[in-house]
């Protein structure tokens, strides 16, 4: 497996409050997180730095290899629920950090498969012969009127409460994850902010990762695209496949 990382601040903000990691396990597992995070200015920072600390110590601390595809999920959502009761105890303690939260969306990727962890309006993309499909729901207003055919795909684009965000790691005592289970032999998944899908269409980020010498130069190429558009949030990028989809470069 192979994997690439980048972050940008964006044009329109000073600061970078989006976090991510991405590592391989022993067993040749690639893990991947995004998180964006939101509740003022020191709030969105600790929250996506704490999002992705506890899921990360998590992880490490419990994952075994080749562990089954059910107990990883299971292992995937408790990272998720752990993470949550953290950043909503620390919201409690510290009132400059009140109602702090974060998206996150966490992506295991083994040879041929996948399994996705997500909460927030972060996404996970399948890239594959020229279409990037989405496998994430976002967990939005704009997502909640779309679903009910109260609003078309076209008015929730621009839509003025496109940035309520229903669900988030910290705002809330519990927490329901989506789980997804996948194939993606021969494609690319990848992990983005809103900062990234806000800015690029999903044709675009398709044909740039598709034509991409590597996965660090699609990543690269993608963050330029979302700034030459405006860059109006942090944008972030984790992109992972096997050897053979890009080249056989590493990343």
């Amino acid at each position: 497996m192979i994997f690439a990382a980048q972050s940008h601040a964006g044009m329109a903000r000073l600061e970078n409050q989006d976090s991510y990691i991405v590592f391989e396990a022993a067993d040749k597992t690639v893990f991947g997180l995004v998180a964006d995070g939101m509740g003022g200015h020191k709030g969105g920072a600790a929250a996506s730095l704490m999002a992705v600390w506890c899921i990360k110590k998590r992880l490490m601390a419990d994952y075994r290899p080749h562990m089954a595809t059910q107990a990883l999920a299971e292992l995937m959502k408790q990272s998720f629920a752990q993470a949550n009761a953290a950043i909503f105890e620390r919201s409690l303690q510290d009132e400059t950090l009140s109602g702090m939260g974060t998206t996150a969306t966490l992506a295991a990727v083994r040879s041929d498969q996948a399994v996705i962890a997500h909460v927030g309006d972060s996404r996970a993309y399948l890239i594959g012969e020229g279409i990037a499909r989405q496998i994430t729901t976002d967990h939005t207003l704009v997502q909640d009127l779309l679903n009910k055919g109260e609003i078309t795909a076209d008015e929730a684009k621009t839509h003025p409460q496109k940035h309520i965000i229903m669900q988030a790691l910290g705002t809330e005592k519990k927490i329901d994850t989506d789980i997804y289970h996948l194939s993606c032999g021969g494609q690319i998944i990848l992990l983005c902010s809103d900062g990234l899908t806000n800015m690029v269409s999903d044709a675009d980020i398709a044909r740039t990762m598709n034509t991409a010498q590597s996965l660090k130069d699609g990543a690269d190429k993608l963050i330029g695209m979302a700034n030459s558009a405006g860059g109006q949030d942090n944008i972030t990028v984790v992109a992972i496949c096997d050897e053979t989809v890009i080249g056989g470069e590493l990343a």
